[in-house]
């Protein structure tokens, strides 16, 4: 399974400090990630289900956990402050930040399945997932030449969120006796 959900040009609230030989000056400013993506590599559900049956059909629904393993990728970052009253570009080249890990979460799954035959059946069925939220911390030193000064620092930070997977499946089978 694979899922992605991509947001182009996200603000990212910043704040930092910049110390030189006269002190320490705090700034606020604003990052900018040119793309922001959160995805769903793999996702394992255990789903054990109830259901009635009728003539010729039944219908079912299930919840149970997930796990899942997510991925978040913040592509070409800058960080932007206000340090003489203009914004300008404190970090230099664009960074790229990426964080993966297993998370927890849950399914619930709600489905009816028609039996044309006693070996044609079709079968449908909704699932939706979500993962508990996830942060991930990220790192990363700069050095920008900016004129006759180069500004050094680091970048760091966190990106902490929830994915959500809905799925509609439609199948037609058939069984084989031997």
């Amino acid at each position: 399974m694979r899922a992605l959900f991509t947001v182009p040009n996200v603000l990212i609230p910043q704040a930092g400090a910049n110390t030189s030989a006269a002190g320490t000056v705090t700034f606020l400013g604003t990052a900018v990630a040119h793309t922001y993506q959160a995805n769903i590599e793999h996702q394992l559900v255990l789903t054990p289900f109830i259901g009635r049956s009728f003539e010729r059909s039944f219908i079912y629904l299930g919840a149970g956990p997930t796990l899942s393993r997510v991925k978040t990728n913040i592509l070409g970052l800058i960080g932007f402050a206000n340090l003489t009253g203009t914004p300008s570009d404190i970090s230099g080249a664009p960074q790229d930040f990426s964080g993966e890990g297993w998370v927890w979460g849950g399914a619930a799954v709600i489905g009816a399945t028609y039996f044309f035959d006693p070996s044609w059946f079709l079968d449908v069925n909704y699932t939706y997932a979500q993962t508990a939220n996830k942060t991930f911390n990220y790192f990363s030193t700069f050095s920008n030449p900016t004129g006759a000064n180069t500004i050094v620092g680091t970048l760091s930070g966190s990106s902490s969120g929830k994915v959500i997977t809905q799925g509609v499946m439609f199948t037609l089978n058939k069984s084989f006796s031997l």
